[in-house]
């Protein structure tokens, strides 16, 4: 062999050995979320970017094949066999995920999961101040639909943004906002108060989140929204803040910051919620660290310093037959809200006599609706818009 093709195999066999192991290794992660951060790497991005992994699965044989050509049977054959299991494995996924969509009648684009479209990329129809906490206005936006028909209503949304807590703000998910709105939806989505070390909002952010929906009730009129068809809606903390609102506004429970009667709910819908804080604390996941900060800052403590206060916070506590219909949906995978606690409410729900639906996103971690167009959140947006279909007809007592 030449000295220039043994430079120019050797540089082949570096490209695909490197290019091999890029993809290799988030797609091992994926198969093996109990692998640390590789388990949290693989299970993030392979499940939102399947398609842009068989690519580069494809990708990283050829230099490998080529190397192989020239003669560098070991370590060419060797990447050409990691390239290969990672595009198996990655169609495994890809499979996983399209029979999810295919057995929850989910529309899912495969060219649209190509792109990489923002989750805020939209701007509300209005933004007006709810109520004020000290000095600090709480603000609230509002998304309309597009054509209401005349003298008529529209269902109503009230979105609770997710971040842990202590992040985000009422734009977060925005482009999830005006995607209902286009679909016929009136949708608010107001800001609440985050904690921080000093400021722990427990027994404050439920407050505003009940005083938001009372505001969404004296404004329906002029709104045009239909509180018979009201929908209580949240990701990750919000979805705790959401179903919480939801179910003790049914039971009469809740009560609003700025006072007045919090209305009752039809319909609740939350992705990857925090349902049961003291299962978060135990989280020995390798983010099991993360999880225990967002609820140090939110609540003060851990739940043997303060059990009352972690009985406040969790979803278990609202449950009863008046519940609305719920639907929760979140990855299998994730490694900072263990999917088993939506498995076990869901479960517990349903004893208690709540029309409560569970749908798992195969292999996918908290994040599974990290952009737009990703199959997870087609997926989790088509389902969620059959529920609502399905049951808003009937209207809340």
């Amino acid at each position: 062999m030449r000295r220039s093709q043994r430079i120019i195999g050797w540089a082949a066999a570096g490209e695909g050995a490197l290019l091999a192991v890029t993809c290799g290794l988030p797609v091992l992660g994926a198969f093996f979320p109990e692998l640390s951060w590789l388990g949290v790497l693989g299970a993030t991005v392979v499940p939102v970017f399947p398609l842009w992994f068989v690519v580069l699965a494809f990708v990283s044989a050829l230099p490998s094949l080529f190397a192989l050509r020239l003669g560098f049977v070991g370590i060419g054959s060797t990447f050409t066999a990691v390239s290969a299991l990672s595009l198996a494995g990655t169609m495994v996924i890809l499979g996983s995920l399209l029979q999810v969509a295919t057995a929850s009648g989910a529309n899912v684009d495969l060219l649209r999961s190509l792109t990489f479209t923002s989750l805020a990329d939209a701007r509300p129809d209005a933004t007006m101040v709810y109520m004020t906490r000290g000095n600090r206005p709480l603000e609230i936006d509002v998304y309309e639909p597009t054509r209401i028909p005349d003298g008529g209503t529209a269902p109503v949304m009230l979105y609770v943004h997710g971040g842990g807590w202590f992040q985000g703000d009422r734009a977060s998910g925005s482009t999830d906002l005006r995607w209902f709105a286009d679909r016929g939806y009136v949708v608010v989505s107001p800001d609440y108060s985050l904690a921080t070390h000093s400021d722990q909002v427990w027994d404050v952010a439920p407050g505003e989140i009940a005083c938001a929906m009372v505001w969404t009730a004296n404004n329906a009129d002029s709104m045009h929204a239909d509180m018979r068809r009201f929908v209580m809606a949240g990701d990750s903390a919000g979805g705790n803040l959401a179903i919480n609102a939801a179910y003790a506004a049914n039971e009469d429970r809740a009560e609003s910051s700025c006072g007045g009667t919090v209305p009752h709910v039809r319909l609740a819908i939350a992705g990857s919620p925090i349902l049961d804080p003291v299962s978060t604390w135990n989280n020995r996941t390798v983010q099991g660290d993360s999880a225990r900060s967002l609820l140090l800052n939110y609540v003060g403590g851990s739940p043997e310093q303060y059990p009352d206060r972690y009985r406040a916070i969790s979803s278990f506590t609202y449950l009863s037959p008046t519940a609305p219909a719920t639907l929760i949906i979140n990855g299998a995978g994730d490694h900072v809200v263990p999917h088993q606690q939506s498995v076990d409410f869901v479960r517990d729900a349903r004893a208690a006599g709540v029309d409560a639906t569970l749908l798992v996103i195969p292999f996918a971690d908290h994040s599974f609706d990290l952009t737009f167009d990703s199959i997870g959140h087609q997926i989790k947006l088509s389902v969620f818009a059959r529920f609502l279909r399905a049951r808003e007809g009937a209207p809340t007592t």
